[in-house]
């Protein structure tokens, strides 16, 4: 347990020396125009491929893998995110979700047909929910990019959860070692990316790597780890809530989709950028906590469910808050006895399914 772990540091430090150079590099203020050379995605995208195709090829195999990480597994996700990132640039809005469309259809297909989602489906409605799945996250990835560092937290708290998971044995350490150093990349970038941002990355970007997440999110979940998964989803899936909520049910229109995030909406509320970020800070790590219960809890869904309100819950208390009520100490306060409370709750009702 102790020597995984410290694989786990090791990774995650290699990937953040790796990634910290470049993006001294690629160091532009967020407003300048884009320029192929300091584009911060390409480099990014460029140490995650080689990166898990090193550690993929060098570890050893793991018995317990349901879904082998072969060649084919991921140079293919990884040619799409950059097909779709190709398309991004070229400024044709049909034929990004065009090739979004086509991306989605294709890791639908590849798919093996032992390895599904839902044990009660036929085959071609299990390949279309994962179709839907794989759009749906690719497209609304780009909403939390309205300010900074709100996406690279929302990534982490995916890396940081898988990492969590494979450690308690949830999942196969193999994904929780290429998460690792894939956390130590995004280390770097979130150095940088923090208010007030020094580098940035655009709307493509955050569609090619909201791609990846979603592949991630498959290959985890036919690991049996689909619950844990979805409460690491639970931050965007609520920002798309949320988003829905203020554009259908309040009429309230806006040009871009991030506008009516909530992150956003605190902002023009003039609640400080930093208040904001440590606010989803913590709901990041709360979300790991819940996926780490989950791997233990009796059913899918409950849980998940649960961390989708507790998001929604914090995002109101965040909404209605005033500056006064924000200082750092009773925020920190705040959210640690709300934790206290929530996984007193997580024990009793896990102890009660067991009964």
């Amino acid at each position: 347990m102790a020597l995984n772990l410290l694989y786990l540091i090791g990774l995650l430090a290699v990937g953040f020396l790796f990634s910290t150079p470049l993006f001294v590099y690629a160091n532009k203020p967020a407003g300048y125009e884009y320029d192929i050379k300091k584009d911060v995605w390409i480099y990014m995208w460029g140490l995650t491929f080689a990166g898990v195709c090193l550690l993929s090829h060098f570890m050893p195999d793991f018995n317990d893998t349901i879904i082998s990480l072969k060649a084919k597994s991921i140079i293919i996700p990884f040619a799409l995110s950059a097909l779709i990132y190709v398309v991004f640039l070229l400024e044709t809005d049909w034929l990004l979700y065009l090739s979004i469309g086509v991306s989605s259809a294709v890791m639908s297909y590849i798919i093996p047909e032992d390895a599904v989602l839902f044990n009660n489906l036929p085959i071609y409605a299990e390949k279309i929910i994962v179709f839907l799945f794989i759009f749906w996250v690719t497209f609304f990835a780009k909403i939390l990019n309205g300010m900074s560092a709100v996406f690279a937290i929302f990534v982490l708290t995916i890396l940081g959860g898988v990492c969590l998971i494979s450690f308690i044995g949830g999942l196969p350490l193999g994904f929780g070692l290429i998460c690792g150093y894939i956390a130590g990349l995004w280390l770097g970038f979130l150095r940088y990316n923090w208010y007030p941002s020094e580098i940035y990355l655009n709307d493509g970007a955050c569609t090619s790597a909201g791609f990846l997440i979603a592949c991630l999110f498959l290959y985890c979940s036919f690991e049996y780890a689909t619950g844990s998964m979805l409460i690491l989803l639970a931050y965007l899936f609520t920002e798309i809530l949320w988003v829905t909520i203020r554009e259908y049910i309040l009429r309230i229109k806006e040009p871009d989709f991030y506008i009516n995030t909530s992150y956003y909406v605190n902002y023009t509320k003039d609640i400080s950028i930093h208040a904001i970020l440590m606010a989803l800070v913590k709901i990041g790590m709360i979300n790991v906590i819940f996926a780490g219960f989950q791997v233990y809890a009796p059913n899918m869904f409950s849980l998940p469910l649960f961390a989708l309100i507790a998001d929604l819950w914090l995002i109101n208390m965040l909404f209605h808050a005033s500056e006064e009520k924000l200082s750092f100490k009773q925020t920190n306060q705040a959210v640690i006895n709300e934790v206290k409370n929530n996984l007193k709750t997580i024990k009793d009702t896990i102890k009660s399914g067991k009964k």
